[in-house]
C-alpha cells in the first residue's frame, strides 16, 4: 500500500504543477499576441524613418554627434533590456552569455544600464558597474520609461560621458525563436555609406540639417522603444512555449504514473489473490 501511495502523492503534485503551467501558458498567450502586435505595428514606422536619414546622410558631409565615430574607444555603455520575470526557458540564459561575451570582448571600461529585472542581474552577473536601473516594464508607464532612459542615454553621450552604446536584447523572430542581439546604437554608423540601397527620394524643407538633426533625436527614442518592444514580446513568447512545454511533460509524467499505478496496484491483487488460493488449498490438504 505504501507504494500505492507514493504513487498517488507523485500523480497529484504532478497535476498541480500542470495545472499552473496551463494557467500560465494561457496568460502568457494573450500577453504574447499583444506584445507580437505592437512590435510587428511599430517596424514599418521605425524602417522609414531609417530609409529617410539614409537619404539625408547619403549626399553630404554629416557632422551629427551621432554619426560620427569617436578616435577612440575608452568607455562603453551597455544597456541591457532583459524580461521582467523568469519561467521564460533558454532566453535568459541566451542574453546573459551574450552580455558576457560582450564584456570580456571589449577592452575598453564598460558601464551599465539595466531595463528590466533580468537585465539589471544580467549586468550584476557580469561584473559591471550598474550605472541606473530603469525597472521593469510597467504597462501604465512604459512610454515615461522609454523617455527617462532616451533622456538618459542622449544626454550622457551627448556630454561625452560614454565614447559608443550597445543595446543588448532579445531581438523577437518568431513565436518560437528569439535571438540574443548586441546593436551599436550610438554612433548610428550602420548607416554611413548605404544611401544606394534606399529607393525613396525625398525633398527637404526648410533645410537637410535641421531636418536631420531633429530625424536623428528622435530616431534614439523609436529605436529604443521598438528594442524593447522586440524584447517584451520576446519574453511572452519564450514563457508561452517554456509553460506549454512544462503542461506536456506534466500530461506525460502523468499518463507514465498512472500505468505505473495501476501495474502495481495489479500486481498487488494478483498477490492478494494467490495468497487467499494458497490459503485455501492448504486448508483442504489439512
Amino acid at each position: 500500500m505504501s507504494a500505492t501511495r507514493e504513487i498517488k502523492r507523485r500523480i497529484k503534485s504532478a497535476r498541480n504543477i500542470g495545472q499552473v503551467t496551463k494557467a500560465l501558458q494561457m496568460v502568457s498567450a494573450v500577453k504574447m499576441r499583444r506584445a507580437q502586435m505592437a512590435a510587428s505595428q511599430g517596424r514599418p514606422y521605425a524602417d522609414f524613418l531609417a530609409e529617410a536619414i539614409l537619404s539625408l546622410t547619403g549626399e553630404a558631409e554629416v557632422k551629427h554627434p551621432f554619426l560620427v565615430m569617436p578616435t577612440k574607444e575608452a568607455k562603453v555603455l551597455m544597456v541591457v533590456i532583459g524580461p521582467s520575470k523568469g519561467l521564460a526557458g533558454p532566453l535568459i540564459s541566451g542574453l546573459n552569455k551574450k552580455v558576457w561575451e560582450f564584456v570580456n570582448q571589449k577592452n575598453c571600461e564598460v558601464v551599465g544600464v539595466s531595463f528590466g529585472k533580468k537585465g539589471r542581474e544580467s549586468i550584476l552577473r557580469s561584473n559591471v558597474t550598474l550605472e541606473a536601473d530603469f525597472g521593469s516594464v510597467k504597462n501604465q508607464v512604459l512610454a515615461d520609461q522609454i523617455s527617462a532612459l532616451t533622456t538618459y542615454i542622449d544626454d550622457g553621450f551627448r556630454a561625452g560621458k560614454y565614447d559608443l552604446v550597445y543595446v543588448i536584447y532579445n531581438r523577437f523572430v518568431n513565436t518560437m525563436e528569439q535571438e540574443p542581439t548586441v546593436w551599436q546604437l550610438l554612433p548610428a554608423v550602420t548607416w554611413k555609406g548605404q544611401a544606394e540601397q534606399v529607393n525613396v527620394q525625398f525633398t527637404f524643407e526648410p533645410s537637410r540639417s535641421m531636418i536631420l538633426d531633429r530625424l536623428l533625436d528622435h530616431y534614439l527614442k523609436t529605436t529604443l522603444r521598438q528594442i524593447i518592444f522586440d524584447s517584451i514580446a520576446s519574453e511572452h513568447s519564450a514563457r508561452m512555449v517554456a509553460m506549454k512545454n512544462a503542461n506536456e511533460n506534466a500530461t506525460e509524467i502523468i499518463s507514465e504514473l498512472s500505468l505505473k499505478y495501476n501495474k502495481t496496484r495489479q500486481a498487488m491483487v494478483t498477490s492478494e489473490i494467490a495468497d487467499i488460493i494458497s490459503g485455501v488449498l492448504g486448508s483442504q490438504q489439512v
